[in-house]
């Protein structure tokens, strides 16, 4: 379960890695997140009894740069890919003989050996090599990210906001991380009944989840005058979608009254 601004009444159920909120305005909801804790000088989110800082959680955005989870650090999976590629040590850096006679050339006119011929991985990365800090994450790259990043994260929480291409079969793999899409119109994710129970919705500091996709179900069976298969798809063209992100509407709105 995942439990906000430490409210009992603000808590959902994770019946896989994935939550979606649909709210008006997914800025509104990370200030409201960021407020919280300035003012209540405590962590907003509680997962699995864990509690989480909003600092702490990774926040991807279509704003969002590529450069930000890839640097020339030693310590991160690209820098660690440079020096742990086969073709490095092979490179001149390690092999020069006009370095080597420089360094003897020296030492002969000091007298002695004080000058030495040493590579150091993290600046010469960083002399060498340079990488585009004005590339975006986007539909193009996010898989090559997630590919990469998230198979080495362990029990992280991980926002994606306003993300529309998102595939959640492409995030269903990652079962040790915990992932909260942010929107505001949850049909860009979902399209069968059974998926219902992957949304909440957030309004006023106030989260209401779907616990149960029945009652839904039960209220298109209303409509339509005829029984529903929840693995039934919710809409079947675009005119059908707009009726139903219509009754969605409702349907939410009676949440919050």
């Amino acid at each position: 379960m995942l439990k906000f601004f430490n409210n009992l009444n603000n808590i959902v159920e994770l019946k896989t890695n994935i939550k979606i909120i649909e709210t008006e305005n997914t800025d509104l909801f990370l200030a409201d997140l960021f407020k919280y804790e300035y003012e209540a000088g405590a962590k907003v989110f509680e997962l699995n009894s864990k509690t989480i800082s909003i600092k702490d959680v990774i926040l991807i955005s279509n704003l969002t740069k590529f450069s930000d989870f890839f640097s020339l650090s030693t310590k991160n999976w690209l820098g660690d890919s440079i020096i742990n590629n086969e073709y490095w040590a092979e490179s001149l850096f390690f092999r020069n003989e006009n370095i080597d006679k420089i360094v003897a050339n020296i030492n002969e006119k000091l007298g002695f050996p004080f000058l030495n011929y040493e590579i150091d991985n993290t600046k010469l990365i960083k002399a060498v090599f340079s990488v585009e800090t004005d590339i975006l994450i986007n539909q193009h790259n996010f898989e090559n990210l997630i590919n990469i990043i998230f198979s080495t994260m362990k029990h992280t929480l991980i926002i994606l906001k306003d993300l529309d291409y998102i595939k959640l079969d492409k995030l269903f793999k990652y079962s040790s991380l915990t992932f909260l899409i942010l929107t505001n119109d949850f049909t860009k994710y979902i399209s069968k009944f059974s998926e219902l129970e992957l949304i909440s919705f957030y309004s006023n500091k106030t989260v209401v989840d779907v616990i149960d996709n029945l009652p839904i179900i039960r209220y298109f069976e209303n409509i339509k005058n005829s029984p529903i298969d929840e693995n039934e798809l919710i809409y079947n063209s675009e005119e059908e979608k707009l009726v139903a992100k219509l009754d969605f509407y409702k349907i939410k709105t009676s949440f919050f009254k």
